[in-house]
């Protein structure tokens, strides 16, 4: 750990209090404090207050990554990249990333600060809240970075309390934080691995330099970027954009399934070349260059956190580029973006553990290049955010899909949500009434009140994709 970090991206946070009552003697006093207390934490809080209107857009102060409310909706934390206005010669200057605070309150949300990483200004990507919520979590390319929230939410002390480094040139770009607070796991793009960090022992030393705080690099393919715990925490599903090396495969390449082992115990390429590179996706020559379909690792959490070199016990196919994943609230599918695919994909968490051949559930084609997810209204709908980010037709915008009845072949598309440019990170309020988008591309924080949602919804495309 070091207390000055280099380039990059990520962050977490949440809290929740509850005001405690004082009870007088005797069970009269008992009742009435009780009925008191109910009626107090049923009250409506102004910082969940709707907006006037159903989609409102807040400018940030750069490119956001992603955004995430505290535990009791007052604030919002939203990571951003450093950026350069002007022309080269023509006055332009440079911009720090880092994650701006925001206050929101009575329906309106302001940004009250923003908090950089370092001095340099350095980029902030994936963040994460402590269950706790006293402290966010934040990838930032070679370092991760943990903040103090009450310091980000009070503007008072400072706010970075030290930095992890999870090697030469990791790429770290999402994160997650396990049950209890015990342990981070980090997507190092870079480096094709899962580092796992032990936050229990950052936290125990106060953030100072320590030998044994990375206990593990988990190696689940090229490019992770997802990270989605099962419900009961026993799994980890990854999503790897590209599975094994992009190599050119025989043409009796062998069907789906989990990669061959080599040797010396190195994940090999067993897929099919099915996928197009997306930087290339309008190139004259696309058919020549091909590239296998992604997977998610599945990752037991126990052989993970005890330091098991490989805890990797299963490998899923799931599309081209699968990037974002998310589990329901039963814990019974896990929801996946794949962005080369243009497609919504819904797993079986159980056969994803035990029967891969089978734990494919649907495929839901989509807008372009979609990106950030999000599971609402109770796990009846999942919206997902059109990134366009690599051109071909559709506009940048949300779908929301009608997954009530996808495992028996009846998934729905219900219309589209109006984006800014390269919308990009999905993530709804802890109570589920609004929905937090980063538009990439316009700088913006985009909220939408999901109770008002069809008021916004427009109908679906006839023509998506590329």
């Amino acid at each position: 750990m070091t207390n000055h970090p280099d380039p990059k991206l990520r962050e977490g946070a949440t809290s929740f209090r509850l005001r405690r009552f004082r009870w007088s003697a005797g069970v009269a006093a008992l009742a009435w404090a009780l009925a008191g207390a109910s009626s107090t934490l049923a009250k409506p809080s102004r910082c969940n207050q709707p907006a006037a209107k159903p989609i409102v857009k807040v400018g940030l102060p750069g490119r956001p990554f992603e955004a995430l409310a505290s535990a009791d909706g007052c604030w919002i934390f939203a990571s951003f990249m450093p950026s350069v206005l002007g022309a080269p010669g023509q006055g332009h200057f440079f911009r720090p990333g880092g994650i701006a605070v925001l206050r929101r309150d009575g329906g309106k949300v302001i940004v009250k600060r923003v908090v950089q990483l370092d001095p340099q200004g350095t980029a902030a990507a994936g963040i994460v809240l402590t269950h706790d919520g006293k402290t966010l979590i934040a990838t930032s390319g070679p370092m991760v970075a943990f903040l103090d929230i009450q310091r980000m939410e009070t503007g008072k002390g400072k706010p970075v309390l030290g930095f992890v480094r999870d090697g030469p040139h990791p790429g770290s770009i999402y994160d997650n934080v396990s049950a209890h607070d015990r342990f981070v796991f980090v997507s190092d793009e870079g480096m094709q691995q899962v580092s796992v960090i032990d936050f229990a022992e950052i936290r125990r030393s106060h953030f100072a330099q320590q030998a044994r705080i990375r206990i593990g690099a988990i190696p689940v393919g090229n490019a992770p970027v997802g990270l989605a715990f099962s419900n009961d925490n026993r799994y980890l599903f990854v999503t790897s954009e590209l599975w094994g090396e992009p190599i050119r495969l025989p043409s009796a390449a062998r069907t789906a399934g989990p990669p061959a082992q080599s040797a010396g115990g190195t994940k090999q390429n067993s897929w099919p070349m099915t996928c197009h590179p997306e930087m290339q996706r309008v190139a004259s020559n696309r058919q020549r260059i091909r590239w296998p379909e992604g997977a998610i690792p599945v990752v037991s959490m126990a052989q993970a956190e005890g330091g098991v070199a490989n805890p990797v016990i299963n490998s899923v196919p799931a599309g081209c580029s699968p990037v974002r994943d998310e589990v329901l609230p039963d814990g019974k599918t896990l929801y996946v973006t794949a962005r080369g695919s243009n497609a919504l994909l819904a797993f079986d968490t159980a056969k994803l553990v035990t029967d891969s051949s089978h734990a494919l559930i649907a495929t839901v084609p989509v807008g372009t290049a979609p990106v950030g997810l999000a599971v609402v209204d109770g796990g009846r709908k999942v919206v997902v955010a059109h990134s366009s980010r690599f051109g071909g037709r559709g506009g940048q915008d949300l779908t929301v899909v009608d997954v009530s009845g996808i495992r028996s072949g009846q998934a729905k598309i219900e219309g589209t949500i109006p984006a800014g440019s390269f919308p990009r990170e999905l993530h709804t309020t802890l109570d589920g009434k609004t929905l937090l988008l980063t538009n990439f591309g316009s700088e913006q924080l985009e909220l939408i009140d999901l109770a008002r949602l069809r008021s916004v919804l427009k109908p679906p495309a006839v023509t998506r994709g590329p």
